[in-house]
């Protein structure tokens, strides 16, 4: 796949909560747009929000060869529609209840061109602060040019 510079990456994907119990997630919610420059820790501080880092939520993942930090581009598991929100220790959290499947897509807008050696590209399900699960998810080879 070949991307012009200023051209975007999108993705869709379904996630299955095939475990027993309720998976927690954070955000960014699924839509969210990102920069090649932004990662998913300055794209919070940006926003200054809460889902900047929570140990053990899941998320859905976009890396690439030689990101230097494992899937630098996250989406939570899925659409607010697609999960149940619990009140805990009285913050919002967000569950994809076991059987359920929670949609996520997103894009990443080429704003600089990735390092020669970044051709290829998978999706990857983070445990975040325990464990990048499912990994190389989907490989594909995208190349950035200028248009």
């Amino acid at each position: 796949m070949s991307v012009p510079l200023g051209g975007m990456l999108c993705f869709t994907a379904t996630v299955v909560n095939e475990g027993a119990v309720p998976i927690r997630t954070s955000g960014p919610w699924p839509g969210q747009l990102y920069t090649f420059s932004q990662n998913y820790n300055t794209l919070a501080a940006e926003y200054d929000d809460a889902w900047f880092h929570q140990a053990g939520v899941w998320r859905f993942g976009i890396n690439f060869q030689s990101a230097g930090l494992d899937a630098p581009f996250r989406w939570a598991v899925g659409r607010q529609e697609d999960l149940e929100p619990r009140v805990i220790n009285g913050t919002e959290q967000w569950y994809l209840l076991p059987g359920k499947r929670g949609l996520v897509y997103g894009c990443i807008e080429f704003d600089q061109a990735p390092p020669l050696e970044a051709d290829l590209w998978w999706g990857a399900l983070i445990h975040q602060d325990v464990a990048v699960v499912n990994n190389y998810i989907d490989r594909i080879t995208v190349r950035v040019g200028v248009p």
